[in-house]
């Protein structure tokens, strides 16, 4: 009698369609994470870039304003030169770019009109009231921003309050 070593064809065959299901499952799991891990981030930047904007123009005593581009998904930070009514916006180094699987869905002033295409931007001033940039500037009660993600429940608003400037995700 030979003496036979090794597998047969068809165990090797069932062996690689084992390992190609669970691959499979595994990367789909691994997206979604990913996305969701995105999304997280990008809230968290969002926020942040709204807590820099308050701090730089209360500690410069100069305007700052952050600008919503919601069809770029970007968003920028710029120094304004003066205290009040600036005319002239320089951009400061950072902004957030929205990540793969996340996006600025709409900014919501009240008083106002919601945006969800173009531009908007928040003005900070110095004592710390909101103001919006939409076609003339004027003051906010509160401002939400909707951010989405790419999984269904990936939904967060980021509410700015206008008297006191100060941000927090809802």
């Amino acid at each position: 009698m030979k003496d036979r070593r090794g597998f047969t064809l068809l165990e090797i065959m069932i062996v690689l369609v084992i390992v190609g299901i669970m691959v499979v499952i595994g990367f789909s799991n691994l997206q979604l994470w990913v996305y969701k891990y995105n999304f997280s981030g990008f809230q968290r930047e969002v926020l942040s870039s709204l807590k820099q904007a308050r701090t730089l123009s209360v500690s410069s005593q100069r305007q700052h304003r952050l600008r919503f581009d919601l069809d770029n998904e970007a968003v920028t930070l710029e120094r304004g030169n003066a205290g009040v009514n600036s005319s002239l916006w320089t951009q400061v180094p950072g902004g957030v770019r929205a990540p793969f699987g996340a996006r600025i869905d709409n900014v919501t002033p009240t008083p106002g009109i919601g945006k969800t295409s173009g531009t908007f931007s928040l003005i900070f001033n110095p004592s710390s009231e909101v103001l919006q940039d939409n076609t003339t500037i004027s003051s906010v009660t509160q401002a939400d921003i909707g951010l989405a993600g790419r999984n269904p429940g990936d939904v967060a608003t980021i509410r700015v309050y206008g008297w006191t400037g100060k941000a927090r995700i809802q």
